[in-house]
């Protein structure tokens, strides 16, 4: 991991939201909310989620990057988000991913059955395609309960069509 955030116990009930900001201010407004979901203030807290600030974060790679969650730090994979905008032709070297470090890690997720892909070596073109996102234009799950650990639950939404810390939007960007 480069950034990580270990949550606390939490009782939640069905159709609670946790967010993590990856790019605190640092300002007191953020604060990590164990008792009551309104706690928190600071840039894209929600007053219904449960918002928790990664204290060392820098934010998310807009091009490449995955994010994992573990039933605790060394513990099982619960579930997995891979991006990129790249494509096995964007270069020569480590499949297309850009870098050892990049491909190695998404080859570790899917050995673990965190995420499926087509083929037996996984490629770029298997995972959620980011080219499309910006600051405001997000990644969206699918608001349906399927999932298939795949970028076939994924899609960019149109301009400011996120929806931290409620249902996810299915509106679809159109390039």
């Amino acid at each position: 991991w480069e950034s990580r955030k270990i949550l606390p116990n939490l009782s939640l009930s069905q159709g609670s939201y946790i967010l993590v900001h990856f790019k605190p201010e640092g300002i007191s407004e953020e604060r990590d909310e164990s008792s009551d979901p309104s706690l928190s203030g600071g840039k894209d807290a929600h007053p219904a989620a449960w918002d928790f600030w990664v204290a060392e974060g820098s934010g998310l790679s807009g091009n490449n990057g995955l994010l994992t969650l573990y039933d605790n730090p060394y513990g099982q994979l619960w579930d997995a988000a891979l991006y990129s905008n790249r494509t096995s032709a964007s270069d020569n070297k480590y499949r297309g991913f850009g870098s050892r470090k990049f491909m190695e890690q998404v080859d570790e997720i899917v050995a673990g059955n965190g995420w499926s892909i087509k083929e037996s070596l996984a490629r770029p073109e298997d995972l959620i395609y980011s080219g499309y996102s910006t600051t405001t234009r997000s990644l969206n799950r699918s608001s349906s309960a399927h999932d298939s650990d795949s970028a076939t639950d994924w899609h960019t939404v149109p301009t400011r069509g996120y929806s931290f810390g409620e249902v996810n939007s299915d509106e679809v960007h159109t390039p």
